[in-house]
């Protein structure tokens, strides 16, 4: 996210007719000011949030702790870089 440029850019979407597979928690996306927030249901499995600086990676764990609040885990990440990809894996 450039300095002063409010757009998120958002790549890899899947669409489920329906529920999606077990162990594919949906991602929640909400881009603040320097950060962004995001967040899964708190009853998936045990996942890894990743990020990128590419939609190829290379990826590696956010370390920022996941913050537990009304059933979702949040994590809120600061808007350092000039792009930033994310995804959400069932942990091995």
């Amino acid at each position: 996210m450039a300095e002063g440029d409010n757009t998120l850019l958002v790549d890899q979407v899947r669409v489920y007719a329906g529920v999606p597979p077990k162990g594919a928690p949906e991602l929640s996306i909400e881009s603040g000011d320097s950060s962004v927030s995001l967040s899964w249901d708190a009853d998936s499995d045990q996942v890894d949030l990743l990020a990128g600086p590419t939609v190829n990676g290379p990826w590696t764990v956010v370390t920022q702790p996941a913050v537990d609040s009304d059933g979702k885990l949040t994590v809120t990440v600061p808007t350092t870089e000039d792009a930033q990809f994310f995804r959400v894996v069932v942990a091995p």
